[in-house]
């Protein structure tokens, strides 16, 4: 090869440089073709690569180690918009990712690659760096007022439209249940999350329901989400301590509702993996035995669901069945004397009672789709342009009522002939040696 390439340069009049990984044997013919053309059909084989340096052709390997590897190389610099360095990095072959070095902390990615391999690193991160979808996630945390389970005389009306068409219309007045409903109302009266949430508040207004948090959240997708509805409770822990030494741990525990959950898309659907949808609460301020000064230590009661749904976009997927104890404390009083200053206390007793809850938790998400991230052209790091100000000059105007002289126009010369850039080789055969 090295024999094949040194003559093409001698009958082509040009300079080559090969670098000592530059070996291998090559057949191959070869007419009438320019001396680029012909340098790399005896290249592309053996896996090496050129470049034109000056009025040199630097001929080596495309490993970094080689010795002219910093001057065939061309470095380039790309800047992620969307991803960061290391998942961008994650999605290059083995074969590319040799030439690439990453910098965290300015979010850059240096690519220093022969020309065409480096253009088409460039182009790969183009086409990975576009925005993730994103997924807005609406929960609404509502707890079921037990002391309203039995009581009736709620007054309300739900209605929906669709295109201008009533598709439902109830109303409930005490014990009497009037409505009209179509069979799409019938069906999808409850899968917009806005329907939804307003017959939820509805209920919350008459006191059938406590919204106790209806937030928003905001993923990627495959991203983690968590809502916490949480008290932290602290306890001391005392170890080792004397009359000369007193040393005092402070330990957390959380209890209180919490939500953890991983939305993905799927198509038009959305695949809800939900890690831990927790209710709990310190139980020894429901049980007088348990009290803080008989047991300086929390005791915790959690109930906890885990599981994978799929839901379609704008649907609402509904977890219950998680009951809360809480304690109430009831007053009974007798009339006037009850609320007497001083002597009051004696007409009027307080009771604890204790109550289960209900907590249902509704989750609607809602696919965000981003708009496509456009990016400038690639320029290596070497060749790229100053931007230098340039004094723009406006001529003064002719008076319509001059017109202007007559400017000859020279005939056309016609360019003198230049000499080409890759002289045309002749046919040479080489074969390897017998």
């Amino acid at each position: 090869m090295r024999e094949a390439i040194q003559s093409l340069a001698s009958q082509a009049g040009v300079s080559v440089v090969l670098d000592d990984t530059a070996r291998g044997d090559v057949t191959c013919t070869i007419e009438n073709e320019t001396f680029e053309a012909a340098l790399r059909r005896i290249l592309l084989p053996l896996g090496l690569v050129y470049r034109k340096k000056d009025s040199l052709y630097l001929i080596g390997s495309n490993d970094p180690s080689s010795n002219l590897f910093p001057h065939i190389a061309e470095a380039m610099e790309y800047k992620p918009q969307n991803l960061s360095t290391q998942e961008l990095l994650a999605l290059l072959p083995p074969r590319q990712s040799q030439f690439v070095r990453i910098v965290d902390k300015r979010n850059i990615i240096i690519i220093e690659a022969p020309s065409e391999t480096a253009r088409q690193i460039f182009q790969q991160l183009e086409v990975a760096d576009q925005p993730i979808p994103q997924i807005m996630i609406e929960v609404i945390v509502c707890v079921v007022a037990p002391e309203k389970g039995l009581q009736f005389g709620m007054d309300w009306n739900h209605g929906l439209q669709v295109n201008g068409l009533d598709r439902l219309n109830i109303g409930l007045s005490g014990l009497s249940f009037t409505g009209q409903v179509s069979p799409y109302g019938a069906k999808n009266a409850f899968d917009d999350f806005a329907v939804t949430s307003a017959f939820v508040k509805l209920l919350a207004r008459e006191g059938y329901v406590t919204i106790r948090a209806a937030p928003r959240v905001m993923a990627k997708d495959g991203e983690k989400a968590e809502i916490s509805i949480a008290r932290d409770t602290f306890f001391s822990i005392n170890q080792g301590n004397n009359q000369f030494l007193y040393r005092q741990d402070i330990e957390k525990v959380e209890s209180g509702i919490s939500l953890m959950l991983t939305p993905s898309i799927r198509g038009d659907n959305v695949q809800i993996a939900i890690e831990k949808a927790e209710v709990s609460e310190d139980i020894r301020s429901l049980d007088s035995s348990q009290s803080t000064g008989n047991n300086p230590f929390p005791i915790i009661n959690r109930r906890r669901v885990t599981t994978t749904v799929q839901v379609k976009d704008q649907q609402t997927v509904v977890i219950g069945g998680l009951v809360q104890r809480q304690t109430v404390d009831r007053e009974n009083r007798i009339p006037y004397l009850g609320g007497l200053p001083g002597i009051g206390s004696a007409f009027r007793k307080i009771e604890k009672q204790e109550q289960d809850a209900e907590v249902a938790i509704f989750i609607s998400p809602r696919i965000v789709i981003p708009t496509a991230t456009v990016h400038p052209q690639a320029l290596p790091l070497r060749m790229e342009p100053a931007v230098v100000p340039v004094p723009i000059t406006v001529p003064a105007s002719v008076p319509p009522t001059q017109e202007p002289a007559p400017v000859e126009v020279p005939a056309p010369v016609p360019p003198p002939s230049l000499p080409q850039t890759s002289p045309v080789v002749p046919v040479l055969r080489v074969v390897p040696a017998s």
